[in-house]
């Protein structure tokens, strides 16, 4: 992941399965933990904004920011 972001964050988009629906008896995955490590994987705020946000509401056509 660190790779991948410094090299084509905007190609990258965080998803993070939840809600977990095919665990099948498997322990559950923390999503904080998840989050943690994507937030240490990617220590620049913009570049994680792009990842987290910009590229999503690209890739679906979400429209601007706060509109």
């Amino acid at each position: 992941m660190h790779a991948l972001a410094e090299r084509a964050p905007e190609r990258l988009v965080w998803g993070s399965d939840w809600p977990h629906p095919n665990m099948n008896d498997q322990v559950m995955p923390n999503d904080g933990d998840l989050i943690d490590l994507m937030l240490d994987w990617v220590p620049e705020e913009t570049v994680r904004n792009r990842i987290l946000a910009d590229n999503p509401r690209a890739l679906y056509d979400f429209g601007p920011a706060g509109g």
